[in-house]
């Protein structure tokens, strides 16, 4: 007989080790992966291009550092805010439900309730990114356009858009 149990909060720091440390993996498998392409793109490459060959060690052996380090650093702060958003969204919109079967095994996950929880905390997640992220996209595309404005030499085309000339 199958009983609906309701996932009331999540552990957060046990959450985000497990998923940081899931992501950590993950960006070691991309290193990899990334330094069998590097490796195959040397193999191509002429033997007098010993410059290139250097910058491309280099390159390998920074991706197998940072690519794992990266992912997990950056995956601690988002799998912490994902679980805690969601043990403060549980007591208003309800928890995900599970139907188990003597507590053992979990035999259905109504879409609903799962839906609408990850909709929630995706929303809200995307939202305080968005935040930080808007005014940094803003200040980038602006210093862009003043720096493509400013440099009608380099682009003579560019000279055009300037009114006051």
């Amino acid at each position: 007989m199958e009983e609906i149990k309701e996932i009331k909060s999540v552990s957060i720091v046990p959450f985000t080790l497990m998923s940081s440390s899931i992501s950590a993996v993950m960006g070691l498998i991309y290193a990899l992966i990334l330094i069998i392409v590097l490796g195959l793109v040397a193999v191509f490459l002429p033997s007098t291009a010993s410059t290139i060959l250097s910058i491309l060690l280099t390159l390998a052996i920074t991706i197998i550092i940072i690519l794992p380090v990266g992912s997990f650093l950056l995956s601690i702060l988002s799998s912490f805010l994902v679980a805690l958003i969601y043990n403060l969204l549980v007591p208003r919109v309800g928890g995900i439900k599970l139907g188990m079967v003597d507590m053992k095994e979990i035999i259905s996950m109504p879409v609903i309730p799962l839906s609408l929880m990850l909709s929630a905390v995706y929303t809200i997640l995307t939202f305080l990114i968005m935040l930080i992220v808007a005014p940094l996209m803003m200040l980038v595309i602006q210093g862009t356009a003043i720096a493509a404005v400013s440099s009608t030499s380099a682009v003579s085309e560019l000279g055009v858009l300037v009114p006051w000339e």
